[in-house]
């Protein structure tokens, strides 16, 4: 299976963090995008529930297989989008902004 996790954690002491997110996982069909695979979750996180995860997204059998479209040149393209809609209790200070080239 092809599986997407994300975890958030204050490491303060406090417990009354909370953040509200939007996930998307996109695994894109190279031969037609119709048939692409497209999954969005909303889930707030917060001291007691700081991680979420979709353990079976699709069968990897499936994404290798060559004939379903969504390998080529040994290759799957696959986009994650993580937007935060609420936070609460955390601060607010970017500690690694992936849009930036290094």
């Amino acid at each position: 299976h092809l599986s997407m996790f994300i975890f958030c954690n204050d490491d303060g002491v406090y417990d009354f963090w909370s953040c509200e997110h939007v996930s998307t996982l996109h695994i894109i069909n190279r031969n037609d995008e119709a048939a692409s695979i497209k999954q969005e979750i909303t889930t707030k996180f917060s001291h007691d529930h700081t991680n979420w995860g979709k353990t079976e997204a699709t069968l990897f059998a499936e994404l290798v297989d060559t004939q379903k479209g969504f390998i080529l040149d040994d290759k799957i393209l696959v986009e994650a989008r993580v937007t935060v809609n609420l936070v609460n209790g955390i601060k607010k200070e970017v500690q690694f902004d992936f849009a930036k080239e290094e």
